[in-house]
């Protein structure tokens, strides 16, 4: 087998990673471009964006990096 998903992570028999690194950054630029209104908004405080992206942006990107 040359590529095959394991818990939503691609892996591949080379163990070449950059496909699944692309993926990832792409997925969590797509959640931060949801989240345009929550950014622009002026009546959410700045601890309550960063907290937001935190958990919305950063745990999509960084998800399976142990795998």
């Amino acid at each position: 087998m040359e590529k095959f998903t394991y818990l939503g992570s691609n892996m591949t028999y080379d163990l070449d990673c950059l496909k699944e690194i692309v993926v990832r950054m792409a997925k969590a630029m797509a959640n931060l471009k949801a989240l345009d209104k929550i950014w622009k908004s002026k009546a959410i405080t700045l601890e309550t964006k960063l907290s937001i992206l935190k958990t919305c942006v950063f745990s999509t990107m960084l998800y399976s990096c142990e795998t």
